[in-house]
């Protein structure tokens, strides 16, 4: 027990050393994509209050354009896709029901076997 609690230990901290490794030379590959070092790159994401709604967000320099969830809705129902998007819903309604239907039938024959 005690080695297996000191191997899942080393495994999460190998885990994050090599996140922590990974994020340092990424920043460091966006140094070099970019040729030089800047103030913004310190920061990847810039959140700014512009007025009471809306808000001023870069991601790594570059500015991010903000919708209004009204604006997206009706984007979203007047789009061609929607109807691709009907049937990808109406397909995993679909097999969410056949697999409840093929577990309940399976709890079902199994259910006797653990009677006492």
């Amino acid at each position: 027990m005690v080695k297996y609690i000191m191997f899942i230990l080393v495994t999460i901290s190998l885990f994050l050393f090599g996140v922590l490794f990974g994020i340092n030379q990424a920043s460091e590959g966006v140094v070099q994509t970019r040729g030089y070092t800047t103030d913004q790159l310190h920061e990847a994401l810039v959140i700014k209050d512009k007025t009471n709604d809306t808000y001023d967000v870069t991601v790594m320099g570059v500015p991010i354009e903000q919708h209004s969830v009204e604006e997206k809705l009706h984007v979203y129902k007047s789009e061609a896709a929607h109807s691709s998007v009907k049937v990808a819903e109406a397909l995993g309604t679909g097999v969410t029901k056949v697999y409840d239907l093929f577990i309940t039938t399976v709890a079902k024959i199994v259910e006797p076997l653990f009677e006492t």
